[in-house]
Formats: C-alpha cells, structure tokens, sequence
C-alpha cells in the first residue's frame, strides 16, 4: 500500500507540474488541487504506515483526477484565455479602489471580533479582564473545553457573527498583503491573526485559527490572479514562509492540546510525533474507514449542504452536517473524523456521481479564475471560497458552516460596495469635466 501511495502522489505532482505549464500559472484551480492531494498522499505514505488503507477505498479515491481532467476540459473547449489592454487598466482602477476602502473595513472587522472574543469569554463566565498571566487563560480555556465537551456551553449568537467578521476581515488582509505596498497591511493581518489566536485559547479549538489561516492563503493567491502575478507565487519568501508554518502550526496544535488536556507541554512535547500522526497522516485513511463502514445509501447533498441548512436554521450558524462526522478508527489506536472532501461528494452521490460532480467544480473554478484575471470583482470575492475549498479538500468539505458561507457573503457585498465607489466616482468625474466644459 506504501508504494501504490507514494505512486499516486508521483502521478499527482507530475501532473500538477504539466498544468501548471500548460496554464502558465502556479496556481490555477487543477494545479493547486493536484499539489494538495499529492502532499496528502505523500504524507500518509511517510507518517501513516500505521494506520490502515483499506485497497477498495484508495482506488475509489482516484475520482480526485477527475477535477483537474474536468479543468483541461474546460480550457480546452473555451480556447486560450487573453486579457486585453482595457481589461489591465479597468482591473488595476478596481484594486485602487478597493485597497482605498480596505483599511477602514480591516479596523471594522478587528474591533467586531475582538468584541466578540470578550463576549465570548464572559459569556462562558471566564473574563479576560480578570486573566493575569498566561497560565490563568490556559486554565479559562481548559474549563471552557470541559463545558463545550459536555454540552453544557453554547456559543452566542453575537460571537457568532463576530467570527464571521474575523473571516471576512482576514479576506481582506490576505488581499491586502498580496497586492498592496505600505506597513499598514502587516499590522492588519498582525492584530486579525491575534484575534484568531485569541478564541483559539478561549475555546481550545484549533479550527479558530486554521480557518482563518486557510483564508488568508485563499485571498492572498486571489489577489496575486487579479494583479496578474500568478506565474510569479513561488518566491523564496513565499518558499520561507511556508516552512515557518508548518514548523509553528504543529508547535501550536501541540500546545493548545495540552491546555485542553491539563497536561504540561513539556510531557507533549514527548508523544507529539505517535499523537500528531493522524493529523499528518490521518485523512486517506479516515476517508478509507468511513468507505468500508459505508452503506452505499447517497444523501443527495444533505451532507454537502449543511451549511446552507444551518444558516436558515433560525440563525444557527455554527453547526452542519461536516461537523456531525463521526469519528472512525484508523488503527494504531488512533481514531479521526477528518474524511476528506470526497466523504461529502461521494456519500452525496456516488462514485461516477461524484466524479461528475468534481468536474463540474472544475469547471466553474476555472470560469471563476478567468473572471478574476479579467478584472472582475465579484469573481475575486468567490475565488478565495474556491481556494479554500480545495486547500481544505483533503481534511473535510470547508462549507459545512454557516459562519463561513456568510463570510463570503459579506465578501461579496464588500467587493461590490468597491465597485459602486469606482462607479460612482467615474460618473462624478464625468459630470465635473462637462460643467467644466460648459463653462469654458
């Protein structure tokens, strides 16, 4: 099983490699999501030679070709994509514009989630005001753990939506960072990033902070497509960067475990390799124990759908369907409820379904990905959701919450709010230039 896996990442990587030469770009929809799964693969083959791969499953698990198949597809029945000189200069207005407003919106969506964390804090009955040191808010968030575990703490409406406004916020400040020059844009995406830690320590959930780790990554690569730097992502900054998260980001799902657990982090730091396994490794075969445990009766989109369902739900904006996923065993006596995208796609509809189903994903990431070169600002606000998607492909289905739709919700209309300034402001400058011209 080692070697078929190291094999499908091969194949993943090789192919990501002639797409993106094909494309020209370093991270078009087909690139990107060939990149991630063969990452997956690769991984499960070097730290989960523990767990167990069921053959069946991991051959099903082939449909994931069928998204980059349905993307050459695409650009190859749409014909060569080429962006003129009026849709440069009308795009590069557009940014102007945008970044123009995104500094105050940023400060908006700061205070709102900060807010929230308080709220958040005191509602559960453990203020912040009252934490005087770093060991009393590990304590705060090992009793709110306790109280989320057993049920017995819900969180608020209001922190609800200020999480939203965190997302929204960190959107921008991932747009900002790629796109725009200045300071300003770091002590953004410095103070949002806090605010994330923030209920991260209040709650002990790491999901806090990835999701809006994994939204910055999502606007930062959107941006980099609307300026036109897509062939250009890949520089030894961006190369350094990534190595510095993925040595901080275990040390801190390391540490937030051993607050919800009580535990010393020196004493995790000793089991931290058997115990993040199933975070590195544990996806394909989560995906392979719910497969063999699977009854092969399709939800139709119940499932993949959850979000939309939470959201009318009477403003229940935090559950879903993703997140009532069972947890399965996987061996080595680790279990995960982390089962890939493909959980949600075939449990939804079948293998062939779900293959077809990926195709057409990769059809419109593709229209949407043209659309934000071409200088569309409805396309980048979608993009980032698109990017996120399949970044989060190979852990779980990222849109099963509410709170994250609504994120993209608030993108748009912030992106379209812009776009109305920009009009508003052409319009302005038309009529001064004719009283101008009347009066001469």
């Amino acid at each position: 099983m080692t070697l078929y896996l190291i094999s499908v990442a091969g194949c993943l990587f090789l192919y990501g490699t002639i797409l993106s030469l094909i494309a020209r770009s370093q991270i078009s929809p087909s690139t990107l999501w060939a990149t991630v799964w063969g990452i997956s693969f690769a991984l499960t083959a070097i730290f989960g030679g523990v767990f167990v791969v069921d053959a069946e499953a991991a051959l099903v698990m082939l449909v994931i070709f069928a998204m980059p198949l349905g993307e050459v597809l695409t650009v190859a029945l749409s014909g060569k994509f080429v962006l003129t000189t009026q849709q440069k200069s009308i795009r590069l207005l557009k940014i102007r514009i945008l970044q123009k407003r995104s500094g105050t919106i940023q400060w908006i969506c700061i205070a709102i989630s900060f807010s929230g964390a308080l709220y958040l804090a005191k509602t559960f009955g453990t203020p912040l005001f009252k934490v005087g040191s770093f060991g009393d808010l590990a304590e705060i968030g090992r009793m709110n753990a306790r109280g989320i575990f057993r049920g017995e703490l819900e969180i608020p409406f209001f922190a609800k939506i200020a999480f939203m406004f965190l997302q929204f916020g960190v959107i921008l400040s991932g747009f900002s960072c790629a796109s725009q020059s200045g300071r300003k844009k770091y002590t953004w995406t410095v103070l949002l990033f806090f605010t994330a830690i923030l209920w991260t320590l209040i709650t002990t959930q790491r999901s806090y902070f990835v999701a809006c780790a994994v939204w910055w990554v999502g606007a930062y690569l959107t941006a980099k497509v609307y300026v036109g730097e897509e062939r250009r992502v890949l520089k030894p900054r961006v190369i350094l960067a990534v190595l510095a998260a993925a040595i901080v980001l275990p040390i801190m799902i390391v540490s937030v475990r051993s607050i919800r657990t009580g535990n010393s982090l020196s004493s995790n730091l000793g089991q931290a390799f058997e115990s993040s396994r199933a975070w590195f490794a544990g996806y394909i075969p989560g995906f392979s124990a719910w497969y063999t445990h699977w009854n092969h009766q399709l939800d139709f989109g119940g499932s993949l759908f959850g979000g939309i369902v939470s959201i009318l739900s009477l403003g229940q904006v935090g559950d879903s369907g993703a997140s009532e996923a069972g947890f399965y065993a996987i061996g080595a006596g680790a279990t995960t409820n982390a089962l890939t995208l493909l959980r949600f796609v075939i449990g939804s509809f079948g293998v062939i379904g779900g293959a077809l189903l990926l195709i057409l994903f990769a059809f419109l990431a593709r229209y949407t990905y043209d659309r934000c070169r071409a200088g569309s600002l409805t396309a980048a606000a979608m993009l980032p959701a698109i990017f996120v998607t399949i970044i989060w492909s190979p852990n779980s289905w990222f849109f099963g919450y509410g709170s994250r739709l609504i994120a993209v919700l608030l993108c748009l209309i912030g992106f379209h709010t812009a776009q109305y300034c920009m009009r508003f402001s052409r319009h302005s400058t038309r009529a001064s230039n004719m009283l101008v011209s009347g009066r001469g």
